[in-house]
């Protein structure tokens, strides 16, 4: 029998995305309107809050991925992510459908992407994204509870649909948006990062993927954000209790990269600890303790690689 955290690394292991060389992404003319105009809003308001060493993005290209699905359009961004063409600070990679532009990817650092989409067009469908993955929004921003609970009963069906399906089918489905939002939080775990260690690199990069399925599947999609991005993580507090910790034990100020590297195992800790909450209440069989045989953890595998086209 294994514990939830073997099998949580077990079947992260089984989900890593291998890039795929990208062809050079044609050129595209971005137009005045409703995309553009909130790449320029993003960019504002990062300006505001951030340093960046850029005006204006380039746009570097474009991709027709009208008849990619959900799977395909997932391997895409990893290749992108990986793509030293691409990872250049203020460059932009626009996507259209049926020859519009509707969605792009913004680099603003080579582990900092962000996906931008066209607003939305009815007001019910605002935020559609926290009320889908994110329970502390909904509580904070008192969603209606009954309204949010529908939307996220007819997730498996909505996710195994976009997965499969051309995106040129579901260009008009509020769901698609936030999927794509999904897809690449995934993408960015495969920016590659020196300070993580090769079995830490396979957790980090499949535990999103898991859970996605098995959160879903079991009503527990308003945990996802906790695991995607750990924001109700304050990094000033954990700073404040590691650099008293550490001076007490050490007799000196740490240095930035030791903050950073422990505020980095605080997140992964919190985020395996979702994650593993979510496999313990989802519809993966256990023995009532928490453990797990491995015909079941096998099934497991075969089921999310058969998801994710892995």
């Amino acid at each position: 029998m294994l514990s939830a955290e073997k099998v949580l690394k077990l079947l992260a292991n089984e989900l890593q995305i291998n890039p795929r060389g990208c062809d050079v992404p044609n050129e595209v003319q971005l137009e005045e309107g409703e995309l553009l105009n909130k790449i320029r809003m993003c960019l504002g308001n990062v300006k505001q809050k951030y340093t960046v060493d850029f005006e204006h993005f380039r746009y570097f290209g474009g991709f027709q991925v009208g008849d990619y699905n959900g799977c395909q359009l997932l391997h895409l961004f990893v290749s992108l992510v990986n793509d030293p063409r691409i990872l250049q600070n203020g460059n932009c990679v626009v996507f259209s459908i049926r020859g519009e532009c509707r969605f792009a990817l913004l680099v603003f650092k080579p582990n900092w992407i962000e996906i931008i989409t066209m607003p939305a067009e009815d007001s019910n469908h605002r935020y559609f994204y926290k009320k889908l993955f994110d329970d502390y929004s909904v509580d904070f921003q008192e969603y209606d509870n009954e309204q949010v609970q529908q939307l996220r009963s007819i997730l498996p069906e909505k996710l195994q649909d976009f997965m499969e399906q051309p995106l040129a089918d579901k260009v008009s489905c509020r769901h698609t948006a936030a999927f794509l939002g999904v897809l690449i939080n995934i993408a960015r775990r495969y920016c590659d990062d020196e300070h993580i260690q090769s079995e830490d690199r396979l957790l980090n990069r499949g535990i999103i993927p898991v859970c996605l399925k098995l959160a879903v599947d079991s009503a527990q999609s308003g945990k996802l954000e906790k695991v995607m991005h750990y924001r109700h993580l304050n990094f000033d507090n954990v700073k404040e209790d590691f650099v008293s910790n550490f001076r007490e034990k050490h007799g000196r100020q740490p240095r930035s990269k030791e903050i950073y590297l422990n505020f980095r195992a605080k997140r992964v800790e919190c985020e395996t600890a979702v994650a593993i909450d979510i496999l313990t209440h989802s519809n993966m069989p256990h023995d009532g303790e928490g453990l797990y045989n491995e015909i079941s953890v096998e099934e497991m595998k075969s089921e999310l690689k058969a998801f994710y086209e892995i």
